[in-house]
């Protein structure tokens, strides 16, 4: 976890810092399970349980930190913490387009207000994988996705340490933005 702090005045004395209503966050990561470590396990409600009780924690040291921000990230390698026409759900709640039985994201949005804490979706727009990959096994991935450009090689980008969509694709452009506006618009009814 990385807390940071934002205050909105450069030069403050430390009764205007405790008064000042700047934005004191901390940034989650879950791609590779790095700063959210709890996995679900099944769609048991015990392991469903522990899950939600691990971010639970990370809401109380942001608490006791006196922060009041979080960004989680929810889509770390075209995939997704809630459900998505777009994305498979994500391979570090349950594994990969494995359903877990509720919706994350809308939990943890609802847990970080009831708190005062605002919730910051962070994604990861371009990330496919964060490990050597083949073309073969991204197109497997992408099997169910077809309207995901990972699907077609032009629109994929491999290296040594992973694989990422094209940002210079209009097609990769037009998918992201339908991506975040289905989702918003999903959000707003």
């Amino acid at each position: 976890l990385i807390p940071f702090f934002f205050f909105l005045k450069a030069e403050a004395s430390d009764a205007e810092l405790e008064n000042t209503v700047g934005m004191r966050g901390v940034w989650v990561s879950t791609v590779g399970n790095l700063d959210f470590r709890q996995k679900q396990g099944s769609t048991a409600e015990k392991d469903i349980l522990k899950w939600k009780t691990y971010f639970l924690n990370i809401l109380d040291k942001v608490e006791e930190n006196n922060l009041n921000a979080i960004f989680f990230q929810v889509r770390p390698n075209n995939d997704a913490f809630y459900p998505s026409e777009y994305n498979a759900w994500s391979s570090y709640i349950l594994g990969y387009g494995k359903d877990p039985g509720w919706d994350p994201l809308e939990w943890m949005v609802n847990e970080c207000h009831a708190r005062g804490i605002e919730f910051h979706a962070w994604l990861n727009p371009y990330r496919i994988s964060s490990g050597k990959i083949t073309m073969n096994e991204v197109k497997n991935k992408y099997t169910d996705f077809r309207n995901n450009p990972a699907y077609k090689e032009e629109n994929v980008l491999l290296s040594d340490t992973g694989a990422i969509l094209d940002p210079g694709s209009p097609e990769v452009k037009e998918y992201l933005v339908d991506v975040i506006i289905r989702w918003i618009e999903k959000e707003i009814n």
